[in-house]
């Protein structure tokens, strides 16, 4: 099958729509309860793109009541862990894929209009 980890990480993200897009007050309310680490999962959700709007709806509830400086640094934390998950991912799974794909039509199609002094 070609490009499956393309479309494994496609499916990832039809999942993950589907899983929070009946999103109700009760799960952010029941989230809470988790305190500060509540705040830490936030900010790894935060990085992905399907969850974003969720991590800032979450990290929103808990200003109420937490400090916000201590609340925007763990979150703050949970993102640099969720950037450096994702980083790790694509540059070590997708790197034979992404080396195939720079070799396919739409891609060197793509490749010959970027301006010279762009390309690598």
């Amino acid at each position: 099958m070609k490009y499956k980890k393309f479309k494994s990480l496609g499916a990832i993200y039809i999942l993950t729509f589907f899983l929070f897009s009946g999103l109700g007050t009760s799960v952010p309310e029941g989230f809470i309860e988790y305190g500060y680490l509540g705040i830490f999962i936030s900010g790894i959700l935060y990085v992905f793109s399907f969850t974003a709007p969720i991590a800032t709806a979450m990290i929103l509830i808990f200003s109420i009541d937490k400090n916000i400086l201590l609340l925007g640094l763990i979150a703050g934390i949970g993102s640099l862990i969720g950037d450096l998950v994702i980083f790790h991912f694509i540059r070590i799974s997708f790197a034979d894929e992404i080396n195939e794909f720079s070799k396919h039509k739409i891609s060197l199609f793509a490749n010959k209009k970027i301006p010279q002094k762009y390309r690598k």
